[in-house]
């Protein structure tokens, strides 16, 4: 049992370290995440398994194989983010200190105000969804989060067999990978949100349709298409009143399209007039091949290491459509038994894993809550470390736990 906030009365944090230190691990494995004695109690009567949140516990289970399931981290690209993302993590060391080397390593042009509200508590008001709208935060702000989930993750000792990362997201994969270094990045995620601000404004839709069938439709209406994310599911991007006439046409099909929450003409025709100065900022940073695979949502290839030391790449990532489609289909035929990880604001790129043919059988896992979700990310995050441990994965317990005294009783 992983313990949120275990009250004296009760300390599960010592039934749990009794657990993790005391008793020989089998195959068979079932994790509660619970506040109190009663959810404990609860989680453990529950059978089979009960809804993820159901009643304030948490539950997983599964079988751990004699060799561990592969773990892969997927990261979420721009307007995923939300206020309060991943603030409740800061009680973890390695989280913390990641986020501290970020501010120590953004550039000078970088937000002023980013280091102070990122994970500052709420002002309970639209004020902070307003402040992550803005690209020149919102994109450095999903780095930062990110990137310090991804330390935390590797401090527990879960370690990425491969690793995907949505648009702006492939930014936190490479670093964690060794092809950028932390300033590096942090470099090019603050002059790609500074040059989204300079560009022609725009939207994005999310359209229900293939895109082959969306492609015509596209061109009729001047805009391009930004992203396949799903077999039937790709986003269009450009002008506002390009999109506005594309959507009512598609509605007049009965086809399903919905504005994203973003002022920006992703990789569309509009970002054209900053491409050169986002290819001069490539050409100072320094790039190397990944230590971990990544596969490419430029291409729904593995990053070669040709690709990895070419700043030319990151031009063209910018520019071109978000395969994430095709990243999943190789993904997911390499390594059909992997442990999808998302790492980053909400729960929607494992939404998208799994409308690419992640089996049901198959763990998509998230690091934070849904925007709306009222329990904070600590249990879910939780969850996530106990359900791997269920698929055989080696926990860190004593990292995760942190300092402190434990009593075996």
């Amino acid at each position: 049992a992983l313990v949120a906030e275990p009250p004296p009365e009760f300390n599960l944090a010592d039934a749990a370290y009794t657990t993790q230190v005391g008793r020989r691990e089998f195959a068979q494995r079932l994790v509660v995440v619970a506040r109190d004695a009663q959810g404990l109690a609860q989680g453990l009567a529950q059978a089979p398994q009960p809804a993820r949140g159901a009643g304030g516990v948490w539950r997983a289970q599964g079988r751990a194989d004699k060799t561990a399931a592969p773990v892969v981290f997927l990261f979420p690209g721009g307007g995923a983010h939300f206020p309060g993302a991943g603030r409740e993590l800061m009680r973890f060391a390695a989280f913390r200190e990641a986020a501290q080397a970020c501010w120590d390593a953004l550039p000078p042009d970088a937000p002023p105000d980013l280091r102070e509200r990122l994970f500052a508590p709420p002002s309970q008001g639209p004020a902070d969804a307003a402040w992550l709208e803005a690209p020149a935060r919102a994109i450095p702000a999903l780095f930062v989060l990110e990137y310090a989930l991804g330390r935390l993750w590797l401090s527990w000792g879960v370690k990425p067999a491969a690793m995907v990362g949505h648009s702006a997201g492939e930014y936190a994969a490479a670093c964690l990978a060794g092809m950028l270094s932390l300033h590096d990045a942090l470099t090019l995620v603050v002059l790609r949100g500074r040059l989204f601000e300079a560009a022609p404004p725009g939207g994005m839709l999310s359209v229900d349709l293939p895109e082959a069938q969306l492609r015509p439709l596209a061109d009729a209406a001047g805009v391009d298409i930004a992203a396949v994310n799903a077999p039937d599911l790709c986003m269009v991007s450009g002008a506002k009143d390009a999109l506005a006439g594309l959507q009512q046409r598609l509605a007049a099909q009965g086809v399903e399209a919905r504005r994203l929450h973003i002022d920006v003409a992703a990789h569309s025709r509009l970002l054209d007039g900053i491409v050169d100065a986002f290819g001069a900022g490539t050409a100072q940073v320094t790039t190397g091949a990944p230590s971990v695979p990544i596969l490419s949502t430029l291409n729904g290839e593995w990053i070669t290491p040709q690709q990895g030391v070419d700043a030319g790449y990151w031009v063209r990532h910018l520019r071109q459509p978000v395969r994430f489609a095709d990243a999943m289909r190789r993904l997911l035929r390499e390594l059909p038994g992997a442990a999808l990880l998302e790492l980053g604001p909400g729960q929607g790129l494992g939404s998208l894993a799994r409308q690419n043919g992640a089996a049901a059988t198959q763990a998509v896992l998230a690091s934070t809550r849904k925007a709306d979700a009222a329990e904070g990310d600590l249990p879910v995050m939780l969850t996530s470390a106990g359900a791997l441990w269920t698929r055989g994965v080696a926990i860190d317990w004593a990292a995760l736990r942190g300092p402190g005294e434990r009593r075996r009783i």
